[in-house]
């Protein structure tokens, strides 16, 4: 998902003038290599989605919308990651209930 985050943001930023908006990485990293452009990209979407770090504000309406879809992203990404280890946890739970249980009913045999 950051991947695919980064890409489009990526994209976007390209169609700008990057030394002309805040929301765009710096112009020096325009002609730098991929490796580079990537890293500031991926950067700029794990701050973004995770809620660190020094956002930039999106000056424009398309930096806004992608902004938002960018958090909201975020949002759900951090909801299924906790959701999924509530489940691990609550799974966890049950089967130690049962082996104490099936270790009760095996000394109370004996």
């Amino acid at each position: 998902m950051w991947h695919s985050i980064a890409c489009l943001y990526w994209m976007l930023c390209s169609l700008y003038d990057f030394d002309e908006y805040a929301w765009t990485p710096p112009g020096h990293v325009q002609e730098s290599n991929v490796s580079t452009q990537y890293v500031y990209a991926f950067m700029w979407t794990i701050m973004v989605t995770t809620g660190n770090g020094n956002t930039v504000l999106p000056e424009t309406e398309e930096q806004a919308i992608f902004t938002i879809f960018a958090i909201i992203s975020g949002v759900l990404m951090t909801t299924l990651m906790i959701g999924s280890a509530s489940s691990a946890i609550s799974d966890l739970d049950a089967s130690k209930a049962n082996c104490v249980g099936r270790f009760n009913e095996h000394n109370t045999i004996y």
